[in-house]
């Protein structure tokens, strides 16, 4: 299932020119389209404002599929990312 944050939601449009299929932008604020549509979640990942919500419908907690508070993906959350070492 695919929200928008309507109070996040600042209608920049950066989430419509990436998915055009599965959003749009009417009156200021982005709008699910087509939550099917194979961009969502690249769009959901370009939100400034972190405003595309995307819940796993096929747990029972309907959990979020990243981190709100850090705004990262859950597969990064708590892994340590190396620079310049190998």
């Amino acid at each position: 299932m695919v929200k928008i944050d309507e109070s996040r939601c600042m209608g920049c449009g950066i989430c419509a020119g990436i998915c055009p299929d599965g959003i749009e932008v009417i009156g200021g604020t982005a709008k699910i389209k087509n939550e099917n549509a194979t961009c969502i979640k690249e769009a959901a990942a370009s939100c400034p404002r972190h405003a595309i919500i995307l819940e796993n419908t096929e747990s029972s907690q309907n959990a979020p599929l990243y981190d709100r508070r850090s705004g990262l993906g859950l597969r990064m959350r708590g892994r340590r990312h190396r620079r310049g070492r190998r």
